[in-house]
């Protein structure tokens, strides 16, 4: 799955990028430390369809999400290492200090920014993007929770919050993409058109039209010296099929993409080709619990012990993904933060227990096998992108072995914005999604699947399946109060019970950071013997892998 993120996290999203010449210039592509030329582009394909120019960083449906641009052009306060979140990079900000039982946050910016237009940066300008986020809750996609935020100085913000806010600095901090006043003082961040963005990031809009659009280097950039890449350019490429393309034949020199039979079609194919896509974030079917008859916990149950979970991950992903076997949907590298309770809580596939509890339920067989209640079929959809090839095949698989209990189960593929918009305006029964990437702690993944507080009216920025629960709730206000990491856990450890026990999402397999590379021309990048990131082409963090390519010999 190329993965076009929706939210401000993560994870979570998604390109292929493609190294090239430009203009006169040789091929970029040719020798290992060449010098090609004096101006090197590096091409992004995505799978985003016919392009709107718009670059809004707080809305899910711009191109600067779907694309995953924001953090070329905007930046957050902190980068963070997802294999490393306790030591944090200070970005925007260089340092900051709790005070008050972490109720008062101060944190200090780097000074000597500028805006892409040249203007100063300035701490009005942070204090202003939080203010804007709390004017307007639906742009506030993480759920951020502060009383106020001022600049007490030109380099320096200052948050007051109610209660112990620790547990919100990695989204405050990370997930929020800081905007310049002067632009965004007299518009609605959850309709305006961002058309000519101006940011703090290493590269500026220069070009656009609806197949594509280019960003140049930044010549008012922070960091000194970079990036050494002229040029991102970003064809509109329709689904991953087409980007593959350009993967397999050489063209490509950095992908975040699903590639079937990788081995054979791309690193066979030159040794400086490198695939690295390690799982930051879970694959679930998520079901609209909203919606009859998946309100019924003990249907949810059904269909849960109905997948083949290795199955489905291994025909979906190419033997390229590992399944999930905790039912807490903790991912195996966070494993020590399963509560011991839950420690052997497996997810099993037992197609017959499945049947047995629909018929339990007052389900009973009908014409064609079709399990009916009350007159009326048990019949359910499962809506997905057609562009996400991986989604789609599990999404047959998983609905075949739905049917095999008796569940009539349809694939309905949409385009990616149909998909976006289904999801965040609830119109849909079931369908595959990513979990946001990881975080500090398990925390972050829960909270896009159990916060009913990102749920604004009929429009959601996360908890999709629309699971609504007082417990949850409770849990995630007990580990935001936090000031402990022991309480903090004990909030975990009760979000996983609600995982285990009400089945709101089915959890399927870790979800790979898609990555491929190419390391013949540029080189620095990551790596199991280097992870200073995951490295794919997603939001926020392939900024930071931008910044690190330097080009061989140089």
């Amino acid at each position: 799955m190329q993965k076009n993120i929706r939210r401000l996290t993560a994870a979570a999203i998604g390109a292929a990028l493609v190294l090239a010449g430009c203009g006169n210039s040789q091929s970029a592509a040719g020798g290992a430390g060449n010098k090609a030329s004096s101006h090197y582009v590096l091409t992004i394909a995505t799978t985003a369809g016919p392009l709107a120019r718009n670059f809004n960083p707080f809305l899910p449906t711009s191109v600067a999400v779907t694309d995953n641009v924001a953090s070329f052009i905007y930046e957050p306060l902190v980068q963070f290492n997802p294999f490393k979140p306790q030591k944090p990079l200070p970005w925007l900000a260089t340092s900051w200090k709790w005070a008050d039982n972490d109720k008062t946050l101060a944190i200090n910016l780097r000074q000597g920014v500028k805006w892409s237009d040249g203007t100063p940066f300035t701490s009005k300008d942070v204090a202003f993007t939080f203010n804007l986020m709390k004017r307007y809750p639906a742009a506030n996609g993480n759920g951020l929770q502060f009383n106020s935020v001022a600049a007490t100085s030109p380099s320096q913000v200052v948050f007051h919050f109610a209660k112990p806010a620790y547990s919100q600095f990695y989204a405050l901090s990370s997930l929020v993409y800081i905007v310049p006043q002067k632009s965004w003082a007299h518009v609605n961040p959850t309709t305006y058109t961002d058309t000519d963005p101006v940011g703090t990031g290493p590269y500026r809009l220069t070009s656009f039209d609806s197949q594509g659009f280019t960003l140049t280097k930044n010549s008012n950039y922070w960091q000194k010296g970079k990036p050494v890449i002229d040029q991102l350019r970003f064809p509109s490429y329709n689904g991953n099929d087409a980007a593959n393309v350009a993967v397999e034949d050489g063209t490509s020199q950095w992908a975040g993409q699903f590639i079937p039979d990788i081995k054979k079609v791309y690193l066979s194919k030159s040794p400086y080709n490198h695939n690295w896509s390690p799982a930051t974030s879970q694959v679930a079917l998520v079901p609209n619990v909203s919606k009859y008859p998946l309100n019924d916990l003990t249907v949810r149950k059904a269909i849960s012990e109905a997948i083949n979970r290795p199955f489905v991950a291994h025909q979906a992903e190419s033997g390229q993904a590992t399944a999930q076997t905790n039912a807490t949907g903790i991912l195996p590298n966070e494993s020590e933060f399963i509560a011991p309770q839950y420690k052997h809580s497996t997810l099993k596939y037992d197609p017959k227990a499945a049947k047995a509890l629909l018929e339990s339920d007052g389900w009973k067989p009908g014409p064609k096998g079709v399990m009916e209640k009350n007159g009326k079929p048990l019949d359910l959809t499962i809506t997905e992108n057609s562009g996400y090839t991986d989604y789609m095949t599990g999404a047959q698989v998983l609905a075949q072995e739905l049917s095999d209990i008796g569940i009539h189960t349809t694939v309905n593929g949409v385009s990616n914005n149909a998909w976006i918009s289904d999801l965040a305006d609830g119109d849909f029964q079931l369908s595959i999604d990513y979990s946001n990437s990881e975080g500090i702690d398990p925390e972050i993944i829960y909270d896009g699947w159990l916060d009913d507080s990102l749920i604004h009216g009929t429009n959601a920025s996360a908890d999709y399946g629309r699971f609504r629960s007082p417990q949850a709730e409770n849990l995630f206000h007990q580990y935001l109060d936090a000031t402990t990491s022991a309480q903090r856990n004990r909030a975990i450890d009760g979000m996983e019970g609600i995982l285990v026990n009400q089945v709101p999402v089915f959890v399927l397999y870790g979800g790979p950071d898609w990555t491929q590379y190419s390391s013949k021309v540029l080189v620095g990048w990551p790596s199991p013997s280097d992870p200073y990131d995951p490295g794919a082409p997603f939001a926020p963090n392939n900024e930071v892998v931008v910044l690190h390519l330097h080009f061989r010999g140089k």
